[in-house]
Protein backbone atom coordinates (compact mmCIF):
# COMPACT_ATOMS: atom_id res chain seq x y z
CA UNK A 1 0.00 0.00 0.00
CA UNK A 2 2.53 2.66 1.14
CA UNK A 3 4.26 2.00 -2.56
CA UNK A 4 1.32 2.74 -3.99
CA UNK A 5 0.47 6.09 -2.15
CA UNK A 6 4.56 7.04 -2.69
CA UNK A 7 3.85 8.73 -5.60
CA UNK A 8 1.48 10.61 -4.17
CA UNK A 9 2.57 11.20 -0.94
CA UNK A 10 5.67 12.64 -2.85
CA UNK A 11 3.85 15.07 -4.88
CA UNK A 12 1.80 15.97 -1.76
CA UNK A 13 4.83 17.51 0.15
CA UNK A 14 6.34 18.85 -2.85
CA UNK A 15 3.38 21.12 -3.34
CA UNK A 16 3.70 21.85 0.54
CA UNK A 17 4.09 25.86 2.06
CA UNK A 18 7.28 24.09 4.02
CA UNK A 19 8.62 22.55 0.84
CA UNK A 20 8.19 25.66 -1.09
CA UNK A 21 10.21 27.72 1.84
CA UNK A 22 13.45 25.08 1.74
CA UNK A 23 13.21 25.16 -2.01
CA UNK A 24 13.49 28.55 -2.28
CA UNK A 25 16.19 28.77 0.70
CA UNK A 26 18.35 25.45 0.21
CA UNK A 27 17.47 23.14 -3.10
CA UNK A 28 20.10 24.91 -5.53
CA UNK A 29 23.81 25.61 -4.63
CA UNK A 30 27.34 25.35 -6.06
CA UNK A 31 26.26 26.89 -8.70
CA UNK A 32 22.79 27.92 -8.15
CA UNK A 33 20.64 27.42 -11.12
CA UNK A 34 17.16 29.09 -11.48
CA UNK A 35 15.20 26.76 -14.59
CA UNK A 36 12.08 27.88 -16.96
CA UNK A 37 12.40 25.16 -19.11
CA UNK A 38 10.91 22.37 -20.76
CA UNK A 39 12.35 18.57 -21.84
CA UNK A 40 15.38 20.61 -23.87
CA UNK A 41 16.72 22.57 -20.90
CA UNK A 42 16.38 19.37 -18.19
CA UNK A 43 18.16 17.46 -21.37
CA UNK A 44 20.96 20.10 -21.01
CA UNK A 45 20.96 20.72 -17.66
CA UNK A 46 21.44 17.05 -16.47
CA UNK A 47 24.91 17.11 -18.58
CA UNK A 48 26.28 20.29 -16.60
CA UNK A 49 27.72 21.15 -13.14
CA UNK A 50 25.02 21.85 -10.41
CA UNK A 51 22.24 20.35 -12.53
CA UNK A 52 20.69 18.12 -9.90
CA UNK A 53 20.31 21.02 -7.50
CA UNK A 54 18.12 23.40 -9.63
CA UNK A 55 14.69 24.59 -9.28
CA UNK A 56 12.18 24.52 -12.28
CA UNK A 57 9.28 26.70 -13.29
CA UNK A 58 8.30 24.62 -15.87
CA UNK A 59 5.09 26.13 -17.78
CA UNK A 60 5.23 29.51 -15.96
CA UNK A 61 4.89 31.18 -19.35
CA UNK A 62 6.82 34.84 -19.10
CA UNK A 63 3.71 37.29 -19.51
CA UNK A 64 2.06 34.92 -16.55
CA UNK A 65 5.39 35.47 -14.38
CA UNK A 66 5.54 39.44 -15.32
CA UNK A 67 2.16 40.02 -13.96
CA UNK A 68 1.97 37.30 -11.03
CA UNK A 69 1.93 40.36 -8.42
CA UNK A 70 0.21 42.87 -10.57
CA UNK A 71 -3.38 41.18 -10.91
CA UNK A 72 -5.93 38.91 -8.81
CA UNK A 73 -4.76 35.81 -9.95
CA UNK A 74 -7.78 33.61 -9.65
CA UNK A 75 -5.58 29.82 -10.28
CA UNK A 76 -7.70 26.90 -11.28
CA UNK A 77 -8.61 24.59 -8.48
CA UNK A 78 -7.09 21.34 -7.36
CA UNK A 79 -9.90 19.44 -7.16
CA UNK A 80 -10.37 20.84 -10.88
CA UNK A 81 -6.84 20.16 -11.80
CA UNK A 82 -6.78 16.43 -10.98
CA UNK A 83 -9.80 16.13 -14.02
CA UNK A 84 -8.57 18.40 -16.18
CA UNK A 85 -4.44 16.91 -16.58
CA UNK A 86 -3.67 14.00 -18.06
CA UNK A 87 -0.39 13.30 -16.36
CA UNK A 88 0.85 13.94 -12.70
CA UNK A 89 4.32 16.17 -14.00
CA UNK A 90 2.40 18.20 -15.66
CA UNK A 91 -0.70 18.74 -12.63
CA UNK A 92 2.96 19.30 -10.71
CA UNK A 93 4.30 21.89 -13.18
CA UNK A 94 0.84 23.73 -13.18
CA UNK A 95 0.40 23.59 -9.75
CA UNK A 96 3.47 25.79 -9.93
CA UNK A 97 2.02 28.54 -11.21
CA UNK A 98 0.43 29.34 -8.39
CA UNK A 99 4.37 30.13 -6.32
CA UNK A 100 5.30 33.44 -7.31
CA UNK A 101 9.00 33.12 -9.52
CA UNK A 102 10.87 35.97 -8.43
CA UNK A 103 10.66 34.72 -4.74
CA UNK A 104 13.47 32.85 -5.74
CA UNK A 105 16.95 34.51 -3.95
CA UNK A 106 19.76 35.33 -6.28
CA UNK A 107 21.07 33.08 -8.60
CA UNK A 108 23.97 32.08 -10.61
CA UNK A 109 22.57 31.05 -13.79
CA UNK A 110 18.91 31.09 -15.54
CA UNK A 111 18.07 28.20 -17.86
CA UNK A 112 15.21 28.88 -19.66
CA UNK A 113 14.35 27.61 -23.21
CA UNK A 114 11.57 28.24 -25.93
CA UNK A 115 8.52 25.68 -25.53
CA UNK A 116 6.05 27.71 -23.13
CA UNK A 117 5.89 31.17 -25.22
CA UNK A 118 6.01 28.48 -28.47
CA UNK A 119 3.33 26.10 -27.46
CA UNK A 120 1.53 26.46 -23.93
CA UNK A 121 -1.81 27.80 -24.04
CA UNK A 122 -3.38 29.55 -20.97
CA UNK A 123 -6.97 28.00 -20.26
CA UNK A 124 -10.03 28.88 -17.91
CA UNK A 125 -12.02 26.43 -16.14
CA UNK A 126 -14.27 27.84 -14.52
CA UNK A 127 -13.40 30.94 -14.82
CA UNK A 128 -9.78 30.07 -13.10
CA UNK A 129 -6.39 30.19 -15.17
CA UNK A 130 -3.95 27.75 -16.21
CA UNK A 131 -1.12 27.27 -18.69
CA UNK A 132 -0.54 23.71 -20.34
CA UNK A 133 -0.79 22.15 -24.23
CA UNK A 134 -3.73 21.19 -24.95
CA UNK A 135 -2.75 17.41 -25.31
CA UNK A 136 -2.09 18.07 -21.30
CA UNK A 137 -5.59 17.99 -20.80
CA UNK A 138 -7.91 15.02 -20.70
CA UNK A 139 -10.39 13.85 -23.41
CA UNK A 140 -13.48 14.65 -20.54
CA UNK A 141 -12.36 18.10 -19.60
CA UNK A 142 -11.99 19.18 -23.56
CA UNK A 143 -15.59 18.46 -24.10
CA UNK A 144 -16.50 20.35 -20.64
CA UNK A 145 -18.48 23.34 -21.38
CA UNK A 146 -16.20 25.34 -18.34
CA UNK A 147 -13.09 24.87 -20.31
CA UNK A 148 -11.86 27.88 -22.41
CA UNK A 149 -8.71 28.46 -24.58
CA UNK A 150 -7.48 31.92 -24.49
CA UNK A 151 -4.81 30.47 -26.87
CA UNK A 152 -1.04 30.90 -26.88
CA UNK A 153 0.89 33.95 -26.22
CA UNK A 154 0.40 36.65 -29.26
CA UNK A 155 3.54 36.68 -31.39
CA UNK A 156 3.10 40.65 -31.20
CA UNK A 157 3.63 40.94 -27.38
CA UNK A 158 6.46 38.27 -27.27
CA UNK A 159 9.30 40.69 -27.32
CA UNK A 160 7.58 42.97 -25.25
CA UNK A 161 7.14 40.36 -22.45
CA UNK A 162 10.95 38.70 -22.67
CA UNK A 163 12.13 42.11 -22.36
CA UNK A 164 10.26 42.74 -19.05
CA UNK A 165 10.91 39.29 -18.14
CA UNK A 166 14.87 39.20 -18.79
CA UNK A 167 14.52 43.18 -16.98
CA UNK A 168 12.89 42.05 -13.57
CA UNK A 169 15.67 38.64 -13.44
CA UNK A 170 18.34 41.22 -14.41
CA UNK A 171 16.85 42.84 -11.16
CA UNK A 172 16.15 39.89 -9.24
CA UNK A 173 19.82 38.97 -9.59
CA UNK A 174 22.18 41.57 -10.97
CA UNK A 175 25.02 39.28 -11.34
CA UNK A 176 23.23 35.68 -12.61
CA UNK A 177 23.42 34.89 -16.14
CA UNK A 178 20.42 34.23 -18.42
CA UNK A 179 20.93 30.99 -20.72
CA UNK A 180 18.21 30.73 -23.45
CA UNK A 181 17.91 27.86 -25.28
CA UNK A 182 15.92 27.74 -28.88
CA UNK A 183 14.33 24.24 -29.56
CA UNK A 184 14.96 22.80 -32.90
CA UNK A 185 12.18 22.47 -35.40
CA UNK A 186 13.65 20.05 -37.45
CA UNK A 187 11.09 17.69 -36.55
CA UNK A 188 8.21 20.15 -36.64
CA UNK A 189 5.99 20.14 -39.84
CA UNK A 190 2.90 22.46 -38.38
CA UNK A 191 3.56 26.06 -39.70
CA UNK A 192 2.13 27.64 -37.39
CA UNK A 193 4.55 26.16 -34.81
CA UNK A 194 7.25 27.07 -37.25
CA UNK A 195 6.33 30.60 -37.80
CA UNK A 196 5.92 31.09 -34.15
CA UNK A 197 9.48 29.62 -33.30
CA UNK A 198 10.66 32.06 -36.26
CA UNK A 199 9.60 34.82 -34.10
CA UNK A 200 10.89 33.75 -31.40
CA UNK A 201 14.37 34.08 -32.50
CA UNK A 202 13.83 37.21 -34.16
CA UNK A 203 12.28 38.83 -30.34
CA UNK A 204 15.17 36.84 -29.18
CA UNK A 205 18.02 38.46 -31.39
CA UNK A 206 16.93 41.52 -30.48
CA UNK A 207 16.77 41.23 -26.79
CA UNK A 208 20.54 39.70 -27.07
CA UNK A 209 21.53 43.21 -27.97
CA UNK A 210 20.26 44.66 -24.70
CA UNK A 211 20.91 42.41 -22.43
CA UNK A 212 24.78 42.22 -21.31
CA UNK A 213 23.51 39.12 -19.00
CA UNK A 214 21.36 37.05 -21.56
CA UNK A 215 22.96 34.43 -23.69
CA UNK A 216 20.72 32.73 -26.72
CA UNK A 217 22.13 28.96 -28.11
CA UNK A 218 20.29 27.56 -31.04
CA UNK A 219 21.44 25.02 -33.53
CA UNK A 220 20.97 25.93 -37.45
CA UNK A 221 18.74 23.04 -38.66
CA UNK A 222 21.50 21.23 -41.15
CA UNK A 223 23.32 20.92 -38.15
CA UNK A 224 20.37 19.56 -35.54
CA UNK A 225 19.31 17.45 -38.48
CA UNK A 226 22.74 15.76 -38.67
CA UNK A 227 23.10 15.29 -35.28
CA UNK A 228 19.75 13.50 -34.93
CA UNK A 229 20.18 11.05 -37.36
CA UNK A 230 19.74 8.10 -34.92
CA UNK A 231 16.39 9.87 -33.07
CA UNK A 232 13.84 7.19 -33.12
CA UNK A 233 11.16 9.00 -30.53
CA UNK A 234 7.77 10.32 -32.45
CA UNK A 235 7.47 13.51 -30.54
CA UNK A 236 8.45 16.85 -32.23
CA UNK A 237 10.73 18.23 -29.11
CA UNK A 238 12.37 15.22 -28.10
CA UNK A 239 16.19 14.78 -29.90
CA UNK A 240 19.17 12.35 -29.89
CA UNK A 241 21.61 12.88 -27.30
CA UNK A 242 24.28 14.19 -29.54
CA UNK A 243 21.88 17.19 -30.13
CA UNK A 244 21.92 18.03 -26.41
CA UNK A 245 25.88 17.03 -26.33
CA UNK A 246 26.13 19.91 -28.53
CA UNK A 247 24.26 22.36 -26.32
CA UNK A 248 26.42 21.48 -23.85
CA UNK A 249 29.46 22.29 -25.66
CA UNK A 250 28.38 25.49 -26.67
CA UNK A 251 27.22 26.57 -22.89
CA UNK A 252 30.73 25.31 -21.36
CA UNK A 253 32.45 26.92 -24.13
CA UNK A 254 30.87 30.29 -22.65
CA UNK A 255 31.04 29.03 -18.79
CA UNK A 256 33.67 26.65 -17.95
CA UNK A 257 32.86 26.38 -14.53
CA UNK A 258 28.95 24.29 -16.25
CA UNK A 259 31.34 21.62 -17.07
CA UNK A 260 30.38 18.52 -15.71
CA UNK A 261 33.09 16.43 -13.46
CA UNK A 262 33.23 12.99 -14.23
Amino acid sequence: MLKMLRPYLSQFVKNSKIFWALEKKYFFRNPKILGRHACLGAEVLGRLQGGANSVNFQKNRVDHVNRFKSRNLKLIKEEDLREIIVREPIKYCVRRQSKDFHEMREFDFLIIDSFSELADQAFLFDGNVFYSCYSDITEKARANSKLESLGLLSVDRIEDEYRTFFTNVSRQSPKGKIIYLHFPMIKEKREHFLLRAKNIKLALEMLENEFENLYVYSLDNNEADSLNSNDDDNFSYHYDSPVYEEFVRLIVKDFTELKRIA
